[in-house]
């Protein structure tokens, strides 16, 4: 699942329950492909501006986004794993696997449960709605040093919030 993506990018409480799911998945015949982890500020800006200009899909305002912070992924499910590349197929039935995997592992939030289904989207929990992530978004603000360091303060923040 996290072929694609830099694992190290991501939280790694998450990338494990992720990788959990996808040996689930993939037993069962299902292999999705990470198309989107980690977002940079300015590209969460050019996604959520997009988005409101209404040429692109629908994306959070910068800062508001778990991805920012290492915490979500977006996924395709290969209709094909044996064919090189990725066959996407993005229709509802391909991704139940998917939604069922993440239920029963756990600890982690899939968005095809939304009000507004996001299917390709799983995430750590906690700190999906525009309101629980401005605690993140204040800690990577108030942190300093450049990207990495500033999501290592938003780990650092959740590790400490797991712990108490």
């Amino acid at each position: 699942m996290l072929e694609r993506l830099d694992a190290s990018t991501l939280y790694p409480p998450f990338v494990a329950l992720l990788t959990m799911v996808d040996i689930r998945c993939r037993a069962r015949g299902a292999a999705y492909v990470a198309t989107s982890g980690l977002r940079s500020y300015d590209e969460q800006a050019r996604r959520h501006g997009a988005f409101l200009a209404g040429t692109g899909t629908r994306a959070a305002p910068p800062g508001l986004s778990a991805h920012q912070y290492g915490l979500a992924v977006d996924v395709a499910p290969d209709a094909d794993p044996a064919r090189p590349g990725l066959q996407a197929d993005y229709s509802e039935r391909m991704y139940r696997v998917l939604g069922e995997e993440v239920a029963a592992i756990g600890g982690l939030v899939w968005g095809g449960t939304w009000n507004r289904p996001d299917m390709p989207h799983v995430q750590w929990p906690g700190y999906v709605t525009g309101k629980q992530l401005r605690a993140l978004r204040n800690v990577y603000k108030a942190a300093s040093g450049p990207e990495p360091a500033r999501r290592a303060a938003v780990w650092a923040f959740l590790d400490a919030g797991s712990e108490a």
